[in-house]
């Protein structure tokens, strides 16, 4: 549970138009957040809109069901899908990998820890996204070291309830990522006061020692 020095954590979410790697995307949301200390940069975030017709050109494809199950959604939600609006792909990927960099606390890719809400899902399809635009020098994260799993973090502890979304719009994008790193959050801080109580018992026990400084 504890964080290496200068590891960042990135709550990534992607809106797509399919469900595999090679897919269009059309929108990146992301937040800076850190588990251990329970607090949420939504102060400091990255969203996007992509040009989709950038993606297909770039040989991104399009899924035909996820398509349909955009246009059966509510107009608020739709609006999330623009067909020519936004930036290239190329430019939204470099500018993601320099949000990302740019993180004051100055990390290294070997040092991002980007969370998605399925092993799979985002973070698989913007690998794939980097790869087929050939950007692949710009990926602000090492995927075999820093991929982290939200979906399987909220599934081993279902009694940790998913904060309130407040203003953050399902489907979109930044939204989403803001709620999955509060509900991120709520659980690591309840692990962290389960292993306190846990060590405070322990040592009222005489089972172990537990020093004044020592952190999770």
């Amino acid at each position: 549970m504890s964080e290496t020095k200068n590891e960042v954590n990135v709550m990534l979410d992607l809106e797509t138009l399919g469900t595999a790697p090679g897919c269009v995307i059309v929108s990146i949301g992301a937040v800076f957040f850190n588990p251990e200390a329970g607090t949420v940069n939504d102060m400091n975030t990255f969203y996007r809109s992509l040009d989709i017709d950038s993606c297909l050109r770039t040989g991104l494809t399009v899924d035909g069901g996820t398509l349909k199950w955009w246009m059966a959604q509510s107009d608020q939600v739709r609006g999330e899908v623009k067909s020519t609006e936004g930036p290239g792909l190329s430019e939204v990927l470099h500018d993601f990998y320099a949000w990302v960099l740019g993180h004051h606390s100055s990390p290294t890719v070997k040092q991002v820890l980007m969370w998605g809400k399925g092993p799979a899902f985002d973070c698989a399809i913007l690998r794939a996204a980097y790869e087929k635009a050939n950007c692949s020098r710009w990926l602000p994260w090492e995927p075999d070291r820093g991929n982290r799993c939200h979906r399987t973090l909220v599934k081993m502890f279902p009694e940790i309830p998913e904060p309130d979304r407040g203003g953050n719009t399902a489907h979109n994008a930044l939204g989403d990522a803001i709620h999955q790193a509060r509900h991120n959050v709520a659980i690591h801080q309840y692990l962290k006061a389960r292993l306190k109580d846990w060590r405070e018992a322990s040592a009222s026990r005489g089972i172990i020692q537990t020093p004044a400084s020592h952190a999770l």
